[in-house]
């Protein structure tokens, strides 16, 4: 499970013979998991960068299994490059469950005797649980009136700090937009665009709920009020939006006009930011794919447990003018501009399993890779057993 959007919530997962079971990195300040089941081979749960502030479900612990024997090993259960989070755990953990285990300091574990854990299910929580996505709208009522309710037990509680409030409300709230959002889907899909609008206007404050109400007014087929309202987000210095608005406005110049043909200038302004790092990247990548049928994958952040070792790091290796193609590839991959002295190569699988391996490398090589299946793999190029060239490479047959 990697990346999604700001809200983006992973639950109720079986996680088993995977290297990293979720990794969320760059964008993703709302990212949350809880109640997944986690058996993998290097670290359950690789966080690179920011995620939500405080990892847990709205009874409580987060509920997710970690079942590692309660030693410290090669796995590791939360781990990587990150900025900050507080994990609330289980005070009352299964037999078969055992405590989040780290080495890694940037997070904090507090511990919650509220919610119940199933590893075995991986359907832990019980109960009515406010935060999962309900398909009733008496479900959804009965839930929003749970999380009021304990918005206004958290707000009143005086033995939680300020700063332990604000985090709860936050958590809160965000479920609640996750309730109003499933509100408007439902209403979307039976056409009344005019209710689903309803339920945001005069409240869409936060960027998502505006990107939200553009959506549906975008649904709806009313292109000129779509736009108006695009166009009077206010982006300021935030680069993300601005790509989103340009986007975005193409995409309305299709709709509007179905004989409308993207000159060689917007086909260039949407590739250059499909090639860029954030969320609304995927749009620009869509709509390029939709014109021209190329297709764009962003690399993932470069890593290789088997060698690095347990954190995953956004560095890449030392600048060089080594030059690995075709990429993608189907049998043959060239490697150029090697002018090291006892130069290797290796083909490492996602999951971190050694491949493939050339010595003593030459200049210009290249390699013979037809027992490689269609998928994602990564090349590391060593000089004296130092790393001077990491690529992911994609295998097409």
């Amino acid at each position: 499970a990697s990346n999604g959007g700001a809200g983006n919530s992973v639950t109720r997962n079986e996680f088993y013979n995977n290297t990293i079971g979720i990794y969320p990195f760059f964008d993703n300040p709302g990212y949350n998991f809880t109640f997944n089941c986690f058996e993998t081979g290097f670290v359950d749960a690789n966080i690179d960068d920011e995620i939500f502030d405080a990892i847990r479900s709205s009874d409580g612990a987060a509920g997710n299994c970690f079942t590692h024997g309660g030693t410290l090993g090669s796995t590791f259960d939360i781990d990587g490059n990150m900025t900050g989070f507080t994990y609330f755990q289980d005070d009352n953990i299964e037999e078969n469950c055992f405590d989040v285990l780290s080495t890694n300091t940037g997070f904090s574990i507090s511990f919650d005797d509220i919610a119940e854990v199933n590893c075995s299910t991986s359907s832990g929580g019980g109960g009515f649980n406010p935060c999962a996505t309900h398909d009733t709208e008496e479900e959804r009522l009965q839930a929003e009136q749970i999380l009021l309710d304990k918005i206004r037990f958290v707000q009143l509680n005086p033995n939680l700090t300020k700063r332990q409030k604000i985090r709860l409300v936050a958590v809160y709230n965000r479920c609640l937009q996750r309730l109003k959002r499933k509100r408007a889907e439902q209403e979307v899909k039976d056409g009344n665009f005019d209710s689903a609008i309803a339920l945001y206007i005069d409240s869409d404050t936060l960027l998502e709920e505006k990107l939200t109400l553009y959506g549906i007014i975008l649904s709806s087929g009313d292109y000129i009020h779509a736009r108006t309202y695009l166009n009077s987000m206010a982006s300021g210095e935030d680069q993300k939006l601005v790509d989103f608005k340009t986007v975005q406005n193409i995409n309305i110049d299709r709709f509007e006009n179905e004989e409308y043909i993207a000159s060689e200038s917007v086909l260039t302004l949407l590739r250059g930011i499909a090639y860029k790092h954030h969320t609304y990247s995927a749009y620009a990548k869509a709509l390029l794919y939709f014109y021209t049928g190329e297709l764009i994958i962003t690399p993932l952040p470069d890593y290789n447990p088997a060698i690095e070792g347990r954190s995953i790091s956004h560095k890449q290796a030392k600048k060089n003018n080594i030059v690995v193609y075709p990429n993608p590839l189907t049998d043959l991959l060239t490697i150029e501009n090697v002018i090291q002295e006892n130069a290797s190569a290796k083909i490492i699988s996602i999951t971190g399993d050694l491949l493939f391996t050339k010595n003593d490398i030459s200049n210009s090589e290249t390699l013979d890779l037809t027992q490689l299946e269609s998928g994602v793999y990564f090349i590391m190029i060593y000089a004296n057993e130092n790393l001077i060239h990491q690529e992911k490479l994609v295998v097409l047959k």
